[in-house]
């Protein structure tokens, strides 16, 4: 129920900045949100407020506060989010999406953040 508006929050603005990218079918997707462009933060307080209980909304603050403390002050790009259909692991659509992202990256001649999650690292 509140996904969808999370994936809006938090990296929506990459499909108004051209950022979006997807591999035919829909099988995946990267949400790449160029440099300045930031997530809503009031669209995202607020579903934590409704979705998520006070101990898990203070643990996410601090969560949020400190990976705010290793964001580069110069202008970067931002992956906040990246998925690919479960049934389509293993293909390398991620990888492709990935490279497409760092190429405009590099044409910006820009910085970079990556946070990722992933079954084989559950939280970096």
């Amino acid at each position: 129920m509140y996904f969808p508006s999370f994936i809006r929050a938090f990296g929506g603005k990459a499909f108004t900045h051209g950022s979006a990218y997807y591999v035919d079918g829909y099988a995946a997707a990267a949400l790449w949100l160029p440099p300045d462009v930031l997530p809503d933060e009031d669209m995202l307080s607020s579903i934590f407020q409704r979705s998520v209980s006070e101990q898990i909304q203070k643990d996410a603050i601090t969560v949020f506060d400190q990976m705010g403390r290793y964001h580069p002050s110069e202008p970067h790009w931002h992956l906040p989010l990246m998925g690919v259909d479960p049934l389509e692991q293993g293909k390398g659509f991620c990888s492709g999406l990935m490279q497409l992202g760092l190429v405009q990256c590099d044409l910006d001649n820009k910085l970079v953040i990556l946070i990722f999650k992933s079954e084989e690292y559950p939280i970096l």
